[in-house]
């Protein structure tokens, strides 16, 4: 019974898939538009930046604190920071070509 509950292991979720399924790692050089600023802020200081920038706007509707004990302000960093550059492209109202230029500059320094 204990089997038929919980993760499946990873040959159980190939076997659901019906494909093979490897999971990437995102590494400077390799990111595209389908990456998060929470996956590349870990390899890339202009991310970092970004990230910050967006920690302060978010933090604005919280009289500027960056509270992470609030779970409002953690949903809200998450559904910001945590969603493809793509994404953000599209909906945040500001033009993929300057996500696409902070991408480029990100794969290469």
């Amino acid at each position: 019974y204990e089997t038929l509950i919980g993760i499946p292991s990873h040959q159980e979720w190939e076997q659901m898939l019906g494909t093979s399924f490897k999971s990437s790692t995102p590494r400077k050089g390799a990111f595209t538009m389908d990456n998060t600023l929470m996956e590349m802020k870990e390899h890339s200081l202009i991310m970092r930046f970004v990230y910050r920038c967006v920690e302060m706007v978010v933090a604005k509707g919280f009289g500027g604190k960056r509270d992470y004990s609030d779970p409002t302000f953690r949903m809200l960093m998450s559904s910001s920071a945590d969603c493809a550059l793509r994404s953000m492209a599209i909906c945040g109202g500001i033009n993929e070509w300057i996500f696409k230029t902070l991408l480029n500059i990100a794969n290469i320094f």
